[in-house]
C-alpha cells in the first residue's frame, strides 16, 4: 500500500480508508439502507490479496472483501448469500458514518442532461437536471462514480461495471460538522429465484494528485470491465436539422441545407461528413417508419438517397421508448407500453392544455415496454428497416425513459437490467452504424454507443434553460470520459450572425471551446446564409483529427475553463475561457498547465507574439476567451490555418 492510500479493519470490524489527507471511517455494510451492527460479525479473515469480513443475519450472510490488486488501487466486494431462493432486496451497500478532510465533492449526474458538478462538502449539490425524468433519484445523488478532493489529492470511488444494478453515492452533512457517505447498489426487488448468491459490482478506490488523471484512470478500468469503449478513430462532423429549424424543418429545408453543406464542404473547405434529420420526420412518437405527412409528404427514404448521392452519411433521430397516445402503435398494441399500478398505461407526461410536444398532437406520453417480446421485436425491426434505407448514423434521444419505474410484462428483472438488455439489442440491430446517444444514461451505455451527449441542449443565449451554461460546465467536468468510453458530444456549434442573443465575443469563445474539446462537431446553421467571417471561423475550428485535450483546472472553484491540446512537433494550443459573470485575472505557470517550463508563445486573434515565456498572464472579461499557441521554437512568422493544426504545420526551424 502506498503512503497516499491505506485501509484498515477496526476491532469492531468497521472499515476505514486513508485516502491522501482524507479519511473514511466507521464503514459498515447496509441492507435496505440499514447498517449491519458490529455484533453481527461472524469472522474477520486475512486472505492472500486482502481482508474479508463476514456478517451473519438470521436469513442471510454478507461478505465484505477488500482487495489490493495494484499498489495504488483497492477493490471492495460485497456478496449476499445463504438466503432462501426468491428472497429479494431493494438495495445493499455501504455507509461510512464519518468522512473527514474533504473540501470538494464531485456529483456525477446520471444521464446526458443531468450534469456533473464539483461543490463544497458542507453544501448541498445544486439541482442540475433541467427536466423531470420520473426516474426517482434526488439531485443529491452521484451516480456510479464520485470524487473527493482535498488540497493535494483526489480520491475516486466508482463501480467497475453497470449492467445489473444502479449505483448511487450520497453525501450528507451532519450536525456534528462531519459528513457521512452512503453507497448503494439498487437491486430493486428483482427476482433471485435462480440465484444462490447476489454479487455487487466491485467498487474501485484510487488516489492521485491530479483530478483528471484520477478520473481517467478509473474510466479506463470501467471501460475495460464493460467490454471496452467504442472510440471512433476519426472526427465526427456534420449538419443537424434541429438547432435552427427545430421541429418546423420540412423536406424542402433539408434539401436547401444539404445544398449549403455541399457548398461548405466542396467550395469553402469545411470538412462535413454527416447530415442528420432530427426530430419531426415521423408521423407520431412510436410510428417511426411512417413519415410526417405535413413536413415530409414524400417520405424519409427519398431524402436519405439524396444525402447518400451527395456523398454524406445519412442520419435519423429516434426516441425508442417514447410512445404517444395518438400513435398507431398504441392504438393497435396498448399492452406494449409500461402499465400503471392503478391500471392502464403509465402516463409519464400530460399535455392536456395549449402546449403540446413540438409539432405533434399528443395528450399523453407512455413508455414502450421492451420486456414484451413483440414490442422489442417491433423496435428492432424499425432500426433494421432504417439500415436497409441507408441510414448509418442513429441518434437515440430521451433514452432515460426506459428506466422509468412501472409494471412491465416481465417483472423479474430490475429496470437497469432491462435497459441494458434493450440497448444491447439496439446495437445488434444497427450493426457497425454510428450510434450517438442523447438523454442517455451515461455509464450503462459504455461499450455500446460511439458518442454520447454529455450536456444539455445548446440555445440562442448564454444562460437559461436551453443555453450554453450546461455545455460550459459539463464538457469540462465530463471530459474524462472522452476517447475512453466514446467521443463526447457537447452539442451543436452556433456561428450564424442572426436569430440569437450572443455577442461576437461569445460566438468566438463557444466555437473555440467546441473545437478544443475534441468531441463530436455539428452545426445546425443554414450555411449558405452565414456571413463570410463566420464561415472562416467555422472552417478554422472544425477538427481535422481526433484529439484528447487535458483539463488542468478540473475540480477547482473557478469560472475559468481551460483546455490544453498537444499537437505535432512540440506545438501546444491552450484555450482559456471565462464562463463567469465577472472579470477573471490569472497568472498561470506553464508547468501548472502540464507544459514544459519555458516555451515561445503566440496569441491568436489579435495575433501577438509573446516571445519566450514561463507564465501566461491575462485578464478576461465575462464570456471572453484567450487562445495561445506555444512551442519550443519561435512562432512569430507562423499563421495557423486551423485550430488543431495537422502535422504539416508549423515548420520547426530546427528541422532545417
Amino acid at each position: 500500500m502506498t503512503r497516499d492510500m491505506a485501509y484498515s479493519i477496526t476491532r469492531d470490524a468497521a472499515l476505514e480508508f486513508q485516502l491522501g489527507l482524507m479519511r473514511l471511517s466507521d464503514g459498515r455494510p447496509t441492507v435496505n439502507g440499514t447498517p449491519l451492527s458490529a455484533h453481527k460479525v461472524e469472522s474477520v479473515q486475512k486472505t492472500s490479496d486482502g481482508t474479508r469480513v463476514r456478517y451473519r443475519e438470521d436469513d442471510f450472510a454478507l461478505d465484505v472483501k477488500v482487495r489490493q490488486l495494484k499498489e495504488d488501487c483497492l477493490y471492495i466486494d460485497l456478496m449476499l448469500y445463504d438466503f432462501v431462493p426468491g428472497t429479494t432486496w431493494q438495495s445493499f451497500g455501504f455507509q461510512f458514518a464519518s468522512v473527514l478532510g474533504i473540501q470538494r465533492i464531485m456529483r456525477q449526474g446520471f444521464y446526458s442532461w443531468d450534469g456533473t458538478e464539483f461543490y463544497d462538502v458542507h453544501e448541498l449539490p445544486p439541482k442540475l437536471d433541467p427536466v423531470d425524468t420520473h426516474i426517482g433519484f434526488t439531485p443529491r445523488h452521484s451516480h456510479t462514480v464520485t470524487a473527493l478532493l482535498d488540497d493535494s489529492y483526489t480520491a475516486v470511488i466508482g463501480a467497475t461495471e453497470t449492467r445489473r444494478m444502479l449505483q448511487t453515492f450520497l453525501f450528507t452533512p451532519r450536525d456534528n460538522g462531519r459528513v457521512s457517505l452512503d453507497i448503494d447498489f439498487h437491486w430493486e426487488e428483482a427476482s433471485t429465484a435462480s440465484l444462490d448468491t447476489l454479487q455487487a459490482d466491485p467498487l474501485c478506490v484510487l488516489v492521485d494528485k491530479d483530478t483528471e488523471a484520477a478520473l481517467r484512470r478509473w474510466a479506463r478500468i470501467f471501460a475495460g470491465e464493460m467490454g471496452g469503449g467504442r472510440v471512433p478513430d476519426s472526427p465526427t462532423r456534420g449538419w443537424c436539422s434541429w438547432y435552427y429549424l427545430y421541429y418546423y424543418a420540412t423536406e424542402r429545408d433539408i434539401e436547401d441545407n444539404l445544398a449549403g453543406a455541399m457548398q461548405a464542404r466542396d467550395e469553402k473547405g469545411i470538412p462535413l461528413d454527416i447530415i442528420l434529420i432530427d426530430a419531426n420526420h415521423f408521423a407520431q412518437f412510436g410510428d417511426w417508419l411512417m413519415p410526417n405527412p405535413y413536413y415530409y409528404p414524400n417520405g424519409q427514404q427519398r431524402l436519405i438517397r439524396m444525402i447518400q448521392d451527395a456523398g454524406f452519411v445519412p442520419g435519423l433521430w429516434i426516441a425508442p421508448f417514447w410512445v404517444a397516445n395518438r400513435s398507431k402503435l398504441f392504438r393497435e398494441h396498448p399492452d406494449w407500453v409500461v402499465q400503471s399500478p392503478d391500471g392502464g398505461p403509465l402516463i409519464v407526461e400530460k399535455h392536456y392544455g395549449e402546449h403540446k410536444i413540438w409539432c405533434y398532437r399528443v395528450e399523453e406520453s407512455y413508455v414502450l415496454d421492451t420486456t414484451h417480446p413483440a414490442a422489442l421485436a417491433f423496435l428492432i425491426d424499425v432500426l433494421r428497416t432504417w439500415c436497409q434505407w441507408g441510414v448509418r448514423y442513429f441518434k437515440t434521444d430521451f433514452m432515460f425513459q426506459g428506466l422509468i419505474p412501472g409494471i412491465r410484462h416481465d417483472s423479474t428483472r430490475n429496470r437497469l437490467a432491462v435497459w441494458r438488455d434493450t440497448a444491447e439489442a439496439l446495437r445488434d440491430a444497427i450493426g457497425d452504424s454510428f450510434w450517438s446517444g442523447c438523454g442517455q444514461p451515461l455509464f450503462p451505455s459504455v461499450g455500446l454507443v460511439d458518442a454520447n451527449r454529455i450536456s444539455g441542449d445548446v440555445g440562442p443565449a448564454w444562460s437559461g434553460t436551453l443555453s450554453q451554461k450546461s455545455i460550459l460546465r459539463d464538457a469540462i467536468n465530463r471530459h474524462y470520459m472522452h476517447n475512453i468510453f466514446w467521443q463526447n458530444d457537447p452539442d451543436c456549434i452556433l456561428v450564424r450572425d442572426f436569430h440569437h442573443d450572443l455577442t461576437d465575443s461569445e460566438i468566438i469563445s463557444l466555437a473555440l471551446y467546441a473545437g478544443m474539446s475534441g468531441g463530436l462537431f455539428f452545426t445546425s446553421d443554414p450555411l449558405s446564409e452565414v456571413r463570410s467571417d463566420r464561415v472562416d471561423l467555422l472552417r478554422f475550428v472544425t477538427p481535422r483529427q481526433t484529439i484528447t485535450p487535458s483539463t488542468p483546472l478540473l475540480g477547482k472553484p473557478t469560472a475559468l475553463k481551460v483546455f490544453v491540446n498537444s499537437l505535432a512537433k512540440g506545438l501546444y494550443v491552450v484555450l482559456f475561457l471565462n464562463a463567469g459573470e465577472v472579470p477573471v485575472s490569472a497568472a498561470l505557470g506553464l508547468e501548472e498547465l502540464g507544459l514544459p517550463a519555458q516555451l515561445y508563445a503566440m496569441e491568436w486573434m489579435p495575433r501577438r507574439d509573446l516571445g519566450l515565456i514561463q507564465t501566461i498572464t491575462f485578464t478576461l472579461a465575462p464570456h471572453d476567451s484567450l487562445l495561445v499557441y506555444l512551442a519550443p521554437y519561435s512562432l512569430d512568422r507562423w499563421e495557423p490555418t486551423c485550430l488543431l493544426c495537422p502535422a504539416s504545420e508549423p515548420v520547426d526551424p530546427r528541422d532545417g
